[in-house]
């Protein structure tokens, strides 16, 4: 197991691995870093409604990070991608797919599997996980995962992660 992983999050990057394998693509260096941005988000969504107009990929203002409403058109897209170097002091834009049960403590609790099946049902997440359409010449070279209670969030970065063995 990379060092600082949770099972949990391990399993998730897994599980995506494993289906990228199955779609003829190479895996993803699981990262320490990308993963304590995963978790950490997936944390703060769990804990922390966000307010009707801003998405899963947004950030609330009650942690070490500054606070981002990701907007359905995009328009905020920068404030999510500067969260590996904001976090985790990793040199590299990150891109998030995240999915979780709206509210706090809704004693749901997902799985990899889940996360998954959810992911592949939308197409511009799924595009995400193959590498495909405006992802396309995109190599993912780090990926970082966390699953916390029912909020799942999976980063990806176009550069290897100093820390990972």
């Amino acid at each position: 197991m990379p060092s600082g992983i949770s099972p949990r999050a391990l399993d998730l990057a897994n599980t995506l691995n494993a289906y990228r394998i199955d779609m003829g693509l190479r895996p993803v260096p699981v990262s320490p870093l990308l993963t304590l941005v995963a978790e950490t988000h997936a944390r703060d969504l769990a804990s922390n409604p966000m307010p009707p107009q801003c998405n899963g990929h947004s950030w609330s203002s009650t942690g070490n990070w500054s606070p981002c409403c990701y907007t359905p058109d995009h328009k905020q897209s920068k404030c999510m991608w500067v969260k590996p170097r904001e976090i985790a002091r990793f040199d590299a834009t990150g891109y998030e797919i995240s999915i979780g049960q709206p509210g706090v403590n809704t004693g749901y609790v997902l799985d990899s599997r889940k996360a998954l099946d959810l992911w592949k049902s939308s197409p511009a997440h799924h595009d995400v996980i193959l590498n495909r359409g405006q992802w396309a010449e995109d190599e993912f070279l780090a990926m970082g995962a966390g699953i916390i209670d029912s909020h799942a969030c999976v980063w990806f970065a176009e550069k290897r992660d100093p820390t990972a063995r």
